[in-house]
C-alpha cells in the first residue's frame, strides 16, 4: 500500500505541476488571451490543491514505514512509544484533510462562496436576497429562501466536486 500511494502521489504531483506550470505559461506568454488571468488563478488553485493533499497525506506514509518497523521487529519501548506518537499525530493530519475539504472548496469556488454566504445570511436573516434586513421578512419566506439555498448550495457543490 505504501508503494501504490507514493506511485500515485509522484504521479499527481508531475501532473498537477505540469499542468499549473503550462496554464501560468500560457497566461505570462499571451495576456491578451480571454482567459489569461483564470489561467493563472487556475495555476494557483492546482498548486494550493496539492499543497494541501501533500501535507495531509504525506506524513502519515512516511511515519506509517517507520511504526511498521516498530511493530514487526523487537524495538525499545521508548522508540515504540514514540513511533505510536509520531502515527497519532500524522492519522490527524490525515483527518485534516476531511476538514479542509470544504474549506478549500470555499476559498477556492466563488460560486460555492456565494452560495454559502447566501445561505448563511438567510440562517440568520442578517439580508435576504435584495439586501435588505431580514427581520421584516414573514417566516415563510424565511423557510422557502432556506430551502431554495439548500437546493441551489447541493447543486454547486456537486457541480464543483464533479468538474
Amino acid at each position: 500500500m505504501l508503494v501504490l500511494f507514493w506511485m500515485v502521489f509522484v504521479s499527481l504531483v508531475v501532473s498537477y505541476a505540469k499542468i499549473a506550470l503550462k496554464l501560468q505559461r500560457i497566461s505570462k506568454e499571451k495576456p491578451d488571451l480571454p482567459n489569461a488571468a483564470r489561467y493563472k488563478r487556475t495555476a494557483r488553485k492546482s498548486f494550493f490543491i496539492l499543497f494541501l493533499f501533500t501535507v495531509c497525506f504525506v506524513p502519515y506514509h512516511i511515519v506509517r514505514v517507520f511504526y511498521i518497523k516498530t511493530q514487526i521487529t523487537d524495538t525499545a519501548c521508548i522508540w515504540r512509544g514514540v513511533a505510536d506518537k509520531a502515527n497519532e499525530v500524522a492519522l490527524l493530519f490525515s483527518a485534516l484533510n476531511s476538514c479542509l475539504d470544504p474549506v478549500m472548496y470555499f476559498l477556492l469556488s466563488s460560486s460555492v462562496r456565494r452560495e454559502v454566504l447566501r445561505l448563511v445570511s438567510s440562517v440568520f436573516c442578517v439580508r435576504d436576497a435584495n439586501g435588505v434586513s431580514g427581520s421584516s421578512s414573514t417566516v415563510e419566506n424565511v423557510r422557502s429562501e432556506r430551502g431554495q439555498a439548500n437546493i441551489n448550495l447541493s447543486s454547486q457543490l456537486k457541480e464543483a466536486t464533479t468538474q
